[in-house]
Order: C-alpha cells, then sequence, then structure tokens
C-alpha cells in the first residue's frame, strides 16, 4: 500500500511540474486542475437527464401513434 501511494505521490509532482513547464502554469492553477472533484454527481445527473428525455421521446412516439391510428381511415 505504501509503495502505491508513494507512486501516486511522485506521478502528481512529475505531472504537475510538466503543466508548470510546458504550459507555464501557476501553480495555484495547476491546484485546481488536480483537485479531487465529485463526478458521481454529475453522473447521476446525466442518467436522470438520459432518462427523463428517453421517457418524453417515448410518450411522443407512443401519442403520435395514437393519433394516426384515430386519423386513420
Amino acid at each position: 500500500g505504501n509503495w502505491a501511494k508513494n507512486e501516486y505521490e511522485y506521478d502528481m509532482k512529475y505531472l504537475k511540474s510538466v503543466f508548470k513547464n510546458t504550459f507555464g502554469l501557476s501553480d495555484n492553477a495547476i491546484e485546481k486542475r488536480f483537485e479531487s472533484k465529485n463526478d458521481t454527481t454529475y453522473l447521476k445527473v446525466y442518467g436522470w437527464i438520459c432518462t427523463i428525455s428517453i421517457s418524453t421521446c417515448f410518450i411522443c412516439f407512443l401519442s403520435v401513434l395514437i393519433l394516426l391510428a384515430s386519423n386513420y381511415n
């Protein structure tokens, strides 16, 4: 466990130094990019949006079928 933690910390330091040297970013800008975020919230919101969109499409499709069937002569 300690080996993995040390490797992770070393990799993060190296990656931050690459960002600093390559892109000329300040330390604060780099820290903002690497701070941990709660991505599960975005995933849940995306899931709800997809569910609502698919449900709306399905309801519209069924309503069009019903309208076509009722107006068929």
